[in-house]
Formats: structure tokens, sequence, C-alpha cells
């Protein structure tokens, strides 16, 4: 194996988002009328002062605008598995709106990697990445400069239109998992390199990227391009290695419905056990632990196995080699000839059982 092909989300990271910022820009006065319909049928008028001490403010907005833009982001993201969505409804519901789930969007739809399309009341709301919302030809002019700012800073910046006006940019953070570094630094030292291949932005996938130690990115990916960027590498490794003797393998590691076909792309497909059913269904290799480390604890049992076979075949080729000239001589009586072949077994499995006392080589040195 060559190249090592990393998810983002749920995979380097902890694929827990929470949110961190909520920031409320001018066009959410285009909406008033509908914010208090929604606060009154959803929450009633518990905890509301609760809930504006977490809401940041670029212009002084009134608290039911302020409500409004979590409450439309949750009750049109509650239809979606997306772990952002997730991490938007819990925070909303941690604030006092607790009944999102009683109201119905008339219509729902998820676009993978970009965002979601709700209609609720008769107002179209549009929540994703900066990608999905120029594509809807919206005007980001009053948020770009927070979005960049929020994305330095290696959060996921999620925005939030309504009726083709950008009400508000809700931030999430999501930290890498704990052994995610050391796993990436082992992998180097196998001569093995590191890849991020993710559908989030430039900015928070080199942000998170390089704090983990990974150099090389592909950001701002959809999901049926993860397989044209596997196997773009795959050629790449090809050309590179065309007059060695052995093939150098890519393997993809993820978790999540998006990874599913880039899984099956590559030579080796790695899924974490925590992840998705069709992930899993996907992965020629399925760690059962969601520890990162594991990845490079899978490389080396399957190297040291591989060790381990050529070894049994020079023994069991050499010990036939020396010993069946001298059965052939007669020199040896047929019984000892059995104890002698049956001996050869014994070696070979001796030998293979050694893996037992085996560990990863990094996690030894660790632990003197």
């Amino acid at each position: 194996m060559s190249v090592a092909i990393f998810d983002k989300t749920g995979t380097l990271t902890e694929g827990r988002p929470r949110v961190t910022d909520v920031i409320q820009l001018n066009e959410i006065t285009t909406i008033a009328s509908l914010s208090a319909a929604a606060v009154a049928s959803i929450s009633g008028s518990n905890n509301l002062h609760q809930r504006n001490a977490l809401i940041k403010n670029n212009d002084a907005k009134s608290e039911q605008n302020n409500i409004a833009l979590l409450t439309l982001a949750a009750i049109a993201e509650k239809g979606s598995e997306h772990p952002l969505a997730k991490a938007i409804v819990s925070y909303t519901q941690s604030n006092g709106i607790q009944q999102i789930n009683d109201i119905n969007v008339e219509e729902f739809e998820a676009i993978p990697g970009r965002g979601i399309t709700a209609v609720y009341n008769g107002v179209t709301i549009k929540i994703g990445n900066q990608a999905f919302i120029q594509d809807q030809n919206i005007d980001l002019s009053s948020s770009i400069q927070l979005v960049g700012k929020l994305q330095r800073e290696g959060k996921t910046t999620v925005l939030v239109s309504v009726n083709n006006s950008v009400i508000g940019i809700i931030g999430l953070l999501d930290t890498p998992k704990p052994g995610a570094k050391e796993a990436i630094s082992a992998l180097k030292s196998l001569d093995i390199q590191p890849i991020m291949l993710t559908g989030d932005n430039e900015n928070t996938s080199k942000e998170i990227a390089l704090s983990v130690g990974i150099e090389r990115i592909f950001a701002n990916v959809l999901p049926k391009g993860k397989v044209d960027v596997v196997t773009s590498i795959q050629n790449e490794q090809k050309k590179r290695y065309e007059h060695q003797r052995h093939h150098k393998f890519v393997a993809m590691i993820g978790d999540g419905i998006n990874d599913a076909p880039a899984l099956t792309a590559a030579d080796i497909g790695i899924a974490i056990g925590s992840g998705t059913d069709v992930a899993i269904e996907a992965g020629k290799v399925v760690l059962v632990r969601d520890d990162i480390y594991d990845v490079v604890t899978a490389i080396e049992i399957a190297r040291k196995t591989v060790s381990k076979i050529k070894q049994n075949l020079i023994y069991a080729f050499l010990y036939n080699v020396i010993l069946i000239p001298v059965a052939a001589t007669g020199l040896l009586y047929p019984a000892f000839a059995g104890i002698a072949m049956a001996a050869s077994s014994v070696s070979v499995t001796m030998n293979s059982l050694t893996l037992q006392r085996w560990s990863p080589s990094s996690r030894k040195r660790s632990n003197k």
C-alpha cells in the first residue's frame, strides 16, 4: 500500500460537530411575520431570555428574529441524517425550542454534499455550504467575510437562506479524534502517504488536515466526485511505480453513506465500524472499534501476516529440499520420515503462532 485516503467527518474527526457560532444577518427582517407564528407554535413563551444570550448579533436584531433563525434551520434540517444537521437540531432543542419534531415541512430535498431545500408555511428555506448557496444564485455579499473568518478558525459554515435571501450563518466545530495525529505519523513511518478527501470547504479542511499532519487535501468534493479522485490517485500510483514488480495499492478509509462509492472503487476499502451500514457493506475491511489507529494496526497486521507466510514457505521448501533426497536414498526408515513430515507442519504452525505476541510497533514505543 502506498496511499491512504481519509474522509474527514467521522473518520479523522469525532463526527460530533457542535454549534459554536450563530450569526444573524440583516436580511432576516424579511421573515418577521413568519417568525412570530413559528415561535408561538413551537415553544410558547418559556426561556426566551436564555435563547437570546446564545445568539451573536451583528446588528442588534430583535429576539423574535434571533429565535426564528435557529427555529427555521432546525425545522428544515430535522429531516436530514447529516451530522451537521443533527448538531443544529440538537443545539436548537438544548436552548429551549423543544417541540420542533411536531412541526413538519411541506417539502424536503437533500442534495448530497451540498445542503437541503425545504418549504415551511409557504416559505422556501435553503441551508447548506457556500457552493450550494451560490448555485442557487443567492447573493452572498453580506456573508462572505464572516464565512471566511469562521473557516479560517477551522469551523464548518452553514448558510441559512429564506426566499433566496441569506438570513444567517451557523458555525460548527468538529475536533480531530484522539490518536488521529499519532495514526497519521505512524502511516508516514510505514512509507504510506495520507490524503484527506472531503466535501467540506478548503479553509476548514486545511486547518483539520494540518492539525493531524496531512499535507495533501482534496476539498469541496461531491460524493460522486470522490470516486473520480480515488481513480485518479490509483492511476497516478500506477504510473509512479510502473517499473516496480509489485503493485502499489490505494486504500480509502471512511464511515458515511457518501463514502460508500469511494470505498468500493479503492483497491482496499476500510470502513469504520461505528459508521453507516452502507459504508460497512462497501468496505473490504471493517474496523470494529472507533479508533483511527486501528487503520495502522490493520496494515501492520497484514504486512506481518504476509511476512509469516513467506517465512513458512521458505521453511517448508528448505525442509523438503534437504530431507526428500535423504528419504529417497533409503537412509531414513518410513516411520522416521513420517515423524519428520509432521515436525515440518508443527514448525510452520508454531512460527505462525508467534503472531499472538505481536503488537503495533509505535504503540509499543509509546508504552516504554
